[in-house]
């Protein structure tokens, strides 16, 4: 399988369902068909992992992290040295 030739990332914290699936669905009506999702939900919002689970067969790719809280306190532990 080959890299698709376009990668398409949404950042969605605290983002509104509707906003996030309007935003997919003008992805996925698109006549070029060589792309891929990239749906990073930060923020763990239970309405963006509705949208994933309903979108499941669309986005090809889906990263959960909750990695700002520990990017945070290194930025402050390293602001305060």
């Amino acid at each position: 399988m080959s890299c698709p030739k376009i990668s398409i990332v949404i950042p969605a914290y605290k983002t509104k369902e509707e906003y996030l699936r309007r935003t997919i669905d003008n992805i996925v009506e698109q006549t070029f068909e060589d792309w891929e999702i990239l749906l990073i939900n930060n923020g763990a919002d239970e309405n963006v992992r509705n949208v994933i689970f309903s979108y499941k067969n669309k986005i090809q790719s889906q990263k959960e992290s909750n990695n700002n809280e520990r990017t945070n306190e290194r930025t402050n532990e390293r602001t305060n040295e």
